[in-house]
């Protein structure tokens, strides 16, 4: 008897977890994280479809299919990716399909999915004018959305720009392809986005995304809100942004020896890629000359 209840309770959660679970706006199957799991993060996904809308004051009516993977590599399996990127979640739109890495070995859940979210959100606010927002911002406010600023980020990004290794916007799209300078990347595009708000107030983000809906144009529908072109704009963060890691870094002493041991890793890098050009070119002045008096 006690053989049979333990084969009807093992029946049971494992029809569960196929069926998967439903809420509101979710419909969530798990790959070995298991039904407990899974609901707990679809309600994490419903308190983020909630931050998310009451920021960007815009509604989401949509049920997205989300996937929570238990274990890194079959996420890593099931989005075709190599095993060294460090991509822990994506979300497919228009279709609203969000696969997760549950494993929690490379970023928080409540991250992941809140950042997922939001890309989800914002497709189905936006409609056809989605496609005219830049990747930048798009992944600069799924970043603002999903977690809290911290000195670290600003610090690597004020060592970035003094090191003159930032891309302007117009290039910063382009850098979440390459797989040297996706992290910074997303610590470029999510203090992009904090400036604004820092400079024009939390409303910038509805109006911006209101004023994209009827332009579809989003270097018109930033002049329209903030006055500032892209190139403007750009100018405005790199100069407030050099600014205020300075002051971080005489506030926070910890701080200052990480910058320090940054910039000399910055500053040894480039010795090192200069060494390596002048060795090169050397190199090739040697060969032309033996060629020559071949």
């Amino acid at each position: 008897m006690r053989r049979l209840s333990c084969l009807l309770l093992l029946l049971l959660v494992a029809t569960a977890s196929s069926a998967g679970v439903v809420t509101r706006h979710f419909v969530a199957t798990d790959v070995a994280a298991g039904p407990i799991a899974t609901r707990r993060i679809a309600e994490m996904g419903e308190e983020a479809v909630r931050q998310v809308t009451t920021d960007l004051e815009v509604s989401f009516s949509g049920r997205a299919s989300l996937v929570v993977y238990g274990r890194r590599r079959d996420f890593l399996r099931a989005a075709n990716l190599p095993n060294r990127v460090g991509v822990v979640g994506i979300a497919t739109t228009p279709g609203g399909l969000i696969r997760v890495d549950a494993s929690g070995r490379l970023a928080p859940i409540q991250q992941i999915i809140t950042h997922e979210v939001t890309h989800v959100v914002l497709a189905e606010a936006l409609g056809p004018a989605a496609a005219s927002l830049p990747r930048w911002f798009n992944e600069g406010l799924a970043e603002y959305e999903s977690r809290d600023a911290r000195l670290g980020d600003g610090l690597r990004v004020g060592v970035a720009i003094s090191a003159d290794r930032t891309a302007s916007l117009q290039d910063l799209d382009d850098r979440f392809l390459a797989a040297g300078d996706q992290e910074l990347a997303y610590l470029q595009a999510a203090s992009l986005v904090r400036f604004l708000v820092d400079k024009r107030g939390p409303k910038v983000l509805p109006r911006l995304l209101q004023a994209l809906r009827r332009t579809s144009d989003f270097d018109a529908a930033l002049r329209q809100v903030t006055g500032w072109d892209l190139a403007t704009l750009d100018r405005e963060w790199q100069e407030a942004t050099r600014i205020s890691w300075i002051w971080g870094l005489l506030a926070n002493p910890g701080a200052l020896v990480f910058a320090a041991m940054a910039v000399l890793a910055v500053a040894a890098a480039v010795q090192f890629y200069r060494r390596r050009r002048r060795k090169w070119a050397a190199l090739e002045k040697d060969e032309t000359v033996d060629s020559a008096r071949e």
